[in-house]
């Protein structure tokens, strides 16, 4: 793995990020202010990547994220 993405920037960055979203997501004593706001982080970091996918993707979570309870 390491090999293959030491030889694509791009997808060593879609790698970092979806494990960087799937720390957040295993967070178990964080409040919802503190989620929301690593979610907010995130989805800032993954819409700069300037990767097409992952700027959807960001764009889609923070619909869902970001909706009133």
């Amino acid at each position: 793995l390491d090999t293959v993405l030491d030889n694509n920037e791009q997808l060593r960055k879609i790698y970092e990020l979806r494990e960087q979203l799937v720390q957040i997501w295993e967070q178990a004593n964080v409040s919802n202010e503190k989620l929301l706001a690593q979610l907010k982080e995130w989805c800032a970091e993954a819409e700069a990547s300037g990767i097409r996918s992952l700027e959807e993707f960001a764009v889609r979570l923070r619909g869902y994220a970001l909706q009133p309870a």
